[in-house]
């Protein structure tokens, strides 16, 4: 039984992954466009009136930003947010082509490692 398969077997478990699924999400996509749009970190704080040290934390997926933070990114970064439910108890696909965990996501990287070193190296 792997790591994810045990904390799926509980509440608190299925909660902590459906926010650390948000987080890579949501980074991931930010993360995305800033490179499409070749806007570095520095012009995405100009932008949206912060620093760069704060970006860095957003993308790191360790900040607890609010929407209108999250909306102020994404129309700097000319898109638009929008937000759909899903179902938990439907089985979700898997991550796309292209969007992987990337180096900026490092609070959900250290958290998997963690969890995967509790399990004894298994993922």
């Amino acid at each position: 039984m792997t790591w994810i398969d045990r904390l799926k077997q509980d509440e608190e478990g299925r909660r902590l992954l459906e926010q650390e699924r948000l987080i890579v999400e949501v980074t991931e996509a930010m993360a995305s466009l800033l490179k499409e749009r070749e806007v570095s970190r520095s012009e995405l704080a100009r932008r949206i009136g912060t620093s760069p040290a704060f970006v860095t934390k957003l993308l790191r997926g360790d900040n607890n930003f609010t929407l209108r933070t999250l909306s102020d990114v994404f129309f700097a970064l000319g898109h638009s947010v929008h937000f759909s439910l899903g179902d938990l108890d439907r089985p979700r696909g898997n991550t796309p082509p292209g969007r992987r965990i990337s180096s900026d996501c490092k609070i959900t990287r250290a958290w998997v490692e963690s969890i995967e070193e509790a399990d004894g190296g298994a993922a």
